[in-house]
């Protein structure tokens, strides 16, 4: 009887009936109790995916914006000699010591050897593409800084011709960039602006800096001539910038000795290769390279802890996307529990019913998923536009909340939003299997 219920019921409609009754149930959902809960449903959904948008590109921009600040200051790669100490009193780096020149032939494949996984080094991008992009030399010497009435301790870093001019364009606030002639050496300085704050000075005045060597006070004025702000307080606050050749001349050194080098990358994620192929191939024994996450762990360390954040966010509004979905199915499906009835007493399968509300459950989704992605990257390129979400510099390193959208990430994102709903949302229709046709239809 059943079989022949099943034959005349797809004889009547041989359309795609369950498609066709999910667009009429969309369309009358507003006429009953299930239309506010579905607006509910999508509404909170839309909302859920839309915070998950805004977070993920508020932490990607907050850990972009922060480490590459970091970079600017230190580069990806130091270079020092393996006798410096915690004292920051440097030791020399003769720059004759070995052609550096030939560390910009540097390709992938050549430091791939050096990876403990070259096949996954090597994608993206080819094995024929220069690995380091540029390199800068520097002193860093500590010093105390003196005027009429305050003084400070301070780290003043010498740097010289190479050094990357993109950095005085991105920080300098008041002042103009430190320059470097070859026939005379300069006593201008650049120090931060919380510096210059706390001892009271601006771009135009002198100042003495007093430094230590071998037991002797040596003295040297400069004229502030720059004034910076990274937002990185814990940095800003140590270091000031000055010609190399002044600390050159105070420690004794040649010009062609420096307290280290900084190396940059094209790409940040060949760190750890090209730090083990400088170590193990092309630096002599007593050079020591590290990395700059090496070099300053606890901040790198607080950025990472940035990711589970991000996951832990990801996690709760996928829940919160599952359980509006499932009790929006769920009370569907007790609604219509007369329709349920009918469409079995006419011979319909229970796998068919199933995707009816599967179908309008993965409907709802779609709008919720529209809405939500228009929304946060809505918000993204307001804040983006107009930075309208400010920051406390002194706790946070930046003015502003930043914004970064992974493109590849949103995408995955909105991927595994669907196949979590889609898994969800299947189990409460199993419901439909215990719904007795008799019962359903039974007039009261």
């Amino acid at each position: 009887m059943r079989y022949l219920c099943e034959i005349s019921f797809q004889t009547a409609f041989p359309l795609n009936l369950p498609a066709f009754i999910v667009s009429r149930l969309s369309s009358l959902s507003g006429m009953a109790f299930s239309g506010l809960i579905i607006r509910l449903c999508i509404a909170s959904s839309a909302l859920s995916v839309a915070v998950m948008i805004v977070a993920m590109a508020l932490i990607n921009g907050f850990k972009d914006e922060i480490t590459n600040k970091i970079f600017d200051f230190w580069g990806h790669i130091i270079v020092t000699d393996t006798e410096i100490n915690n004292s920051f009193i440097p030791t020399p780096i003769d720059t004759t010591d070995g052609n550096w020149k030939e560390l910009f032939k540097t390709t992938r494949d050549d430091v791939a050897s050096f990876n403990e996984n070259p096949s996954l080094f090597s994608v993206p991008g080819s094995g024929e593409d220069p690995v380091f992009k540029s390199v800068q030399s520097f002193i860093a010497f500590p010093g105390i800084l003196k005027t009429k009435d305050e003084f400070e301790g301070i780290t003043v870093k010498g740097i010289g011709g190479d050094f990357n001019q993109a950095f005085f364009e991105k920080y300098i606030v008041t002042g103009e960039a430190l320059s470097y002639d070859k026939d005379s050496i300069g006593r201008d300085l650049m120090l931060s602006v919380q510096t210059a704050s706390r001892l009271n000075v601006a771009v135009g005045e002198s100042m003495d800096i007093y430094f230590i060597k071998d037991g002797n006070q040596v003295i040297r004025r400069f004229k502030i001539k720059a004034l910076y702000k990274t937002g990185l307080e814990e940095y800003d606050k140590k270091i000031a910038f000055a010609d190399v050749r002044v600390l050159q001349q105070i420690l004794g050194w040649k010009e062609s000795e420096v307290g280290g080098m900084e190396l940059y990358l094209h790409d940040i994620s060949q760190m750890d290769p090209a730090l083990n192929y400088l170590f193990d191939d092309f630096l002599p024994v007593r050079l020591f390279p590290v990395t700059i996450k090496e070099r300053f762990p606890s901040i790198f360390e607080w950025l990472q802890l940035q990711d589970y954040n991000k996951v832990i966010i990801i996690v709760l509004m996928i829940a919160v996307c599952i359980f509006n979905l499932i009790t929006t199915s769920l009370i569907l499906i007790l609604e219509r529990t007369n329709m349920v009835g009918m469409l079995k007493t006419l011979g319909m399968k229970n796998r068919s019913i199933r995707f009816i509300f599967v179908g309008f459950g993965m409907k709802i989704l779609f709008y919720s998923l529209l809405i939500g992605n228009l929304t946060g990257l809505g918000i993204c390129w307001l804040q983006a536009t107009f930075k309208f979400i400010k920051l406390n510099e002194a706790d946070y390193y930046l003015a502003y909340a930043p914004i970064s959208i992974d493109w590849w990430g949103v995408l995955l994102l909105n991927i595994l939003i669907v196949i979590s709903i889609f898994i969800s949302i299947i189990l409460p229709t199993y419901l439909v299997q215990s719904i007795s046709p008799l019962k359903a239809i039974k007039i009261r």
